[in-house]
């Protein structure tokens, strides 16, 4: 009986190998295709139509994210080194418990413009777990200029945050001393 399987897959090969010599390939063009996040390195962003501020650089501010429920609640906080414009995070902790790592706030990709908005990407945990239990991947959110300003000279204030599609938050910087 093993004979007669081994000996059938066999013909099923060879009948299949016949048809794929008959396999056309067509080009499809500039086709786009979603972007994959390996999980390592800053997160993607394209600064290019952005003109990065300068003026903030050495400046380390404290910073809160918050999530809008049926309440208020902060989900993580920590403080950041403004340098040529981008946000570098330090001493950051993500408050939603389990195993949400203060590392992944390296993989932020923020920076301050011109005109004082905080534009790039920023993955958050926005859901609180249990010690040990497993968080839920992080959510990958785009920051973008319309989302509100912070100040010109010192950049304090709130930024906008849609962190999922049902859930709002906002990333507040609080105090910024120079370094």
């Amino acid at each position: 009986m093993f004979r007669a399987l081994i000996q059938g897959l066999f013909i099923l090969l060879l009948s299949v190998g016949s048809a794929v010599a008959d396999i056309q390939l067509y080009p499809i063009g500039d086709l786009k295709l979603p972007e994959i996040d390996d999980g390592t390195g800053p997160l993607k962003f394209d600064f290019g139509p952005f003109k990065i501020a300068s003026r903030y650089d050495g400046q380390t501010c404290a910073f809160s994210i918050r999530r809008f429920v049926e309440q208020v609640e902060e989900i993580g906080k920590g403080q950041f080194l403004i340098e040529l414009g981008h946000l570098n995070f330090r001493r950051s902790i993500w408050l939603t418990g389990g195993l949400a790592k203060p590392e992944t706030f390296k993989r932020a990709n923020l920076a301050l413009t011109e005109g004082g908005e905080l534009v790039g990407r920023l993955p958050v945990f926005n859901l609180f777990v249990g010690p040990g239990e497993l968080t839920p991947d992080a959510h990958l959110v785009t920051v973008r200029a319309k989302d509100g300003k912070l100040g010109k000279e010192v950049p304090l204030g709130s930024i906008k945050l849609e962190i999922e599609r049902d859930m709002k938050g906002e990333f507040v910087v609080t105090r910024c001393v120079p370094s």
